[in-house]
């Protein structure tokens, strides 16, 4: 089967279909259920989104924790994806959780992808101008 030649437009509407998929999934399994309800009206609503921003980041984090104890535990083969090592079980999951935060805010997350790889390609030097 020959490969398509890549197109960032085409990235960015496959990346924004999955990305709704993944955040409409995580809605429905109640991971938006909102604790933060009660502060509008007597917190900023600036502050409010913050703490919202803030509490998925947390879930990113633990993700990127599981991932590194896969590679602590010698990366066995997952047991809730049997094709698949834990390290990859868990980096999907950041992804996803990455892609659940980007949609709940509407961020432009695979346009910032594409942006920013453009530019470390055509701007950054060897490691980035450090030793490692």
């Amino acid at each position: 089967m020959a490969s398509r030649p890549f197109s960032e437009e085409r990235f960015i509407a496959m990346f924004e279909k999955m990305q709704d998929r993944v955040h409409h999934n995580a809605v429905d399994k109640g991971f938006w259920a909102d604790p933060l309800i009660a502060l509008e009206g007597r917190v900023p609503d600036k502050e409010i989104r913050a703490l919202r921003i803030c509490r998925a980041l947390l879930l990113v984090h633990t993700e990127l924790s599981e991932a590194t104890e896969a590679v602590r535990s010698g990366d066995p083969v997952s047991e809730k994806i049997p094709d698949f090592t834990n390290l990859e079980e868990e980096l999907a999951d950041t992804v996803i959780r990455i892609m659940d935060l980007s949609a709940r805010f509407n961020l432009r997350l695979a346009q910032a992808i594409v942006r920013k790889h453009t530019h470390n390609v055509e701007d950054r030097p060897y490691l980035h101008g450090r030793e490692f």
